[in-house]
């Protein structure tokens, strides 16, 4: 397992699509899985997927981070210097692109509520 700060890039066109996670191998496995059923929640990465199919992108592992405390602003910085929030560069939609939930759990009350959110868009 490694923790750190990775990038998804799309070879045709160049943007990006940055992020952190405490198992990276296990965090691109979900976004492939997403990516290919449709369900990815950056709708501007899925849309280029869609279009540009699986073999546009490559996964790259961009710094190996040995601390939780540092993951998260490391995750910025590179958001920032790539500027994959810029939408002619990259696939990130939020200016703060390092999540604020990292190591926290959702309630059993706030899986119900996200749950049947997503239900209703699916149309479920």
């Amino acid at each position: 397992m490694s923790r750190g700060i990775y990038l998804i890039r799309n070879t045709q066109n160049g943007k990006v699509y940055v992020g952190s996670a405490r198992d990276i191998k296990r965090r691109w496995r979900k976004h492939k899985t997403l990516l290919n059923t449709g369900r990815h929640t950056s709708k501007h990465l899925q849309l280029a997927w869609s279009k540009y199919g699986a073999d546009a992108f490559c996964f790259e592992i961009l710094e190996e981070i040995p601390d939780d405390v540092v993951l998260l602003p490391r995750e910025q910085h590179y958001a920032d210097a790539l500027e994959a929030t810029n939408p002619k560069k990259g696939y990130n939609t939020a200016k703060v692109v390092a999540s604020p939930f990292l190591g926290r759990k959702h309630t059993r009350a706030a899986k119900q509520k996200m749950k049947k959110a997503h239900a209703c868009r699916k149309g479920v």
